[in-house]
């Protein structure tokens, strides 16, 4: 026990040099969210939007609510389920809003013309597929969303393809995101930079699990996340996080079908302080 606190010690503080890829891109489940955005590989149904694939191991169905109140004005909702349609076939979908507000628009002499505000509404939609008896999964994501920025409207969508396999002590998979993907402004187009990376979990032991994101546009920023999740007992653990330079920490709670998380998060350069909290009803487990 002794050990793995002093390594769990260790591996926070090395996480404390990483990068960020976007400041304003957070993962919005309290679980992943507490633990650096890391844990990509997570059998959850809290999981649908950021790993479609992982749905592929539920046995049955399930929802997941999530909110926040984040720092910089930010704030979200967001919801989504999967129902198990055959054996190694899931479909899945959900909603999400977020919006970041509190900023005042002003002229060269300081009069005030208006409050600043982003809104976006995103759905998504999708299946996983287990190939077989292989610990080998497979996602499909389609997303559709709106903007509303200040003074001007769009809309967009985007797709997200995942492949991950699952081992005994040790899951990888590998994702590419904002595929052909469109933003359609009043007088424009524009499209957000496609993204792919690469996802890893290690469980060392029955208790302590690690795991990293490495992703990266086409011209190789790199963002890396990281994290660590310690199971005290079999209906509580704990973890925490580096999410580029923002300190994560999260605890959750596992009450039959029902399990409850909750994160925090400090902002690079303890510039604010983001809360997370998740609830997810998961009927029938994994695998």
């Amino acid at each position: 026990m002794k050990r793995s606190i002093i390594f769990l010690i260790a591996i926070f503080s090395a996480l404390m040099s990483a990068e960020t890829y976007d400041w304003m891109n957070y993962p919005m489940h309290s679980y992943i969210a507490g633990r650096g955005g890391a844990f990509l590989m997570e059998r959850s149904i809290g999981n649908c939007l950021y790993n479609p694939s992982v749905t592929a191991l539920l046995k049955g169905s399930g929802a997941s609510f999530s909110s926040g109140l984040l720092a910089f004005g930010r704030t979200y909702f967001h919801l989504n389920g999967c129902y198990r349609l055959q054996k190694n076939v899931s479909l899945l979908g959900g909603f999400t809003y977020g919006s970041i507000g509190g900023f005042t628009e002003t002229n060269a002499f300081g009069d005030k013309l208006g409050d600043f505000s982003v809104q976006r509404m995103m759905f998504f939609g999708g299946f996983s597929y287990r190939f077989g008896r292989a610990p080998v999964t497979g996602g499909f994501l389609f997303k559709y969303f709106t903007e509303d920025n200040y003074t001007m409207q769009g809309y967009g969508y985007g797709l997200k393809l995942v492949l991950s396999a699952f081992l005994r002590s040790f899951s990888i998979g590998v994702f590419a995101d904002n595929i052909v993907q469109a933003v359609f402004w009043d007088d424009a187009e524009e499209s957000y930079p496609f993204v792919f990376g690469l996802s890893a979990e290690k469980a060392i032991g029955k208790k302590l699990r690690l795991a990293a994101v490495v992703q990266s546009d086409p011209a190789f920023e790199l963002n890396y996340r990281f994290g660590a999740d310690y199971a005290f007992t079999e209906k509580f653990s704990a973890g925490i996080g580096s999410n580029g330079l923002n300190i994560t920490a999260g605890v959750s709670f596992f009450i039959k079908d029902v399990k409850v998380h909750y994160s925090a998060q400090i902002e690079r350069g303890f510039s604010g302080f983001s809360n997370f909290v998740s609830f997810d009803l998961n009927i029938g487990g994994t695998r």
